[in-house]
C-alpha cells in the first residue's frame, strides 16, 4: 500500500486485494485522530464499503489493478473519494433504497453508504464515488440535511437523498 499525506488529506493506493482492508481502515482512523476526529465508525463504514466496491466489483480482485482512496478533511466533514480501475456502472439507474430483503448482501453495502453520507455522487461512469462523512453523525440532534452541503445538491444527488436520511 502507498500513501501520502498533507495537512488536511490523506492518500492511499491499495492493490485490490480485501485483505488490505483492516490496513486501510486502521490508517484512516490514525488521519481521522490527527484531525482531531475520535475514531469514527461512520468515516470507517463509508471508507470500508466504497473500497469492498472498488476491489470486488470495479477491478473484480485482480490484484494488479489499484484501487485509489482519498480523505480529506472540509471543515467538521470528511470527503471520502475511492476510485478503481473498473469500467463502470450505471450509476443512474441505482436504487438506494433498502432492499426488500436486507439480509442479502447484493446492494447492502451503497445503500449504507447512502445512509450515513451527507452527500453521495457517482462520477467517471461509477468507477469513482465521493461521499461527505460526517465523523460526529452519532449524535441524536445530529443537523444531516441542514449542514452546507444541502444547498449544493444537484437533482441526482437529491435523488440519493434516503427519506430516512431526510428525517434526521
Amino acid at each position: 500500500m502507498d500513501e501520502s499525506e498533507s495537512e488536511d488529506s490523506l492518500y492511499l493506493a491499495v492493490s485490490s486485494e480485501t485483505a488490505k482492508l483492516p490496513l486501510v481502515l486502521e490508517r484512516v482512523a490514525q488521519f481521522a485522530r490527527s484531525q482531531g476526529h475520535r475514531e469514527s465508525d461512520a468515516l470507517l463504514l463509508v471508507v470500508r464499503e466504497l473500497l469492498m466496491n472498488a476491489i470486488v466489483h470495479g477491478n473484480e480482485s485482480d490484484p494488479s489493478r489499484v484501487a485509489l482512496v482519498r480523505v480529506a478533511r472540509r471543515g467538521r466533514f470528511f470527503e471520502v473519494q475511492v476510485d478503481d480501475e473498473g469500467e463502470g456502472f450505471d450509476s443512474e439507474s441505482l436504487d438506494l433504497d433498502l432492499p426488500e430483503a436486507p439480509q442479502y448482501p447484493m446492494r447492502r453495502g451503497l445503500v449504507l453508504v447512502h445512509e450515513l453520507s451527507e452527500k453521495l455522487s457517482f462520477e467517471r461512469g461509477g468507477s469513482r464515488v465521493r461521499a461527505i462523512v460526517d465523523p460526529d453523525d452519532s449524535r441524536p440532534d445530529s443537523d444531516r440535511g441542514r449542514n452546507g452541503y444541502a444547498a449544493e445538491k444537484s437533482s441526482r444527488e437529491e435523488s440519493c437523498t434516503s427519506p430516512m436520511a431526510k428525517s434526521l
